[in-house]
């Protein structure tokens, strides 16, 4: 998944439903800088455990606080864990206006 959306250095990807992190790790491997997002707690607090170095927040992918922030939105097998799929594809305003998005 990440060599499709193939990060570029410095670019700000949204990895939307980020669980424990280890994609959004893989992002900032790459160059990028990544935001991790995920609706658990849980998955969050592990995350930021495991890749302190990186940020998450806890927040609803249905629910996008973002307006033009990123380059890239990144979803890998979150998505169907979000059934108001209009309001995830209206989270499209968080992607710049050449920004691209990624799911699975």
């Amino acid at each position: 998944m990440i060599e499709l959306l193939a990060p570029q250095p410095g670019e700000r990807v949204l990895d939307l439903g980020s669980g424990t992190g280890d994609l959004t790790q893989q992002l900032a491997a790459a160059g990028a800088r990544p935001f991790g997002l995920d609706a658990s707690s849980d998955m969050v607090s592990a995350a930021r455990r495991k890749h302190p170095n990186l940020s998450f927040e806890v927040g609803d992918g249905q629910e996008l606080r973002f307006e033009r922030e990123f380059d890239a939105v990144f979803s890998n097998a979150a998505l169907h864990w979000m059934p108001r799929a209009e309001d995830v594809a209206a989270g499209r305003r968080a992607r710049a206006p050449t920004g691209r998005a990624l799911r699975r």
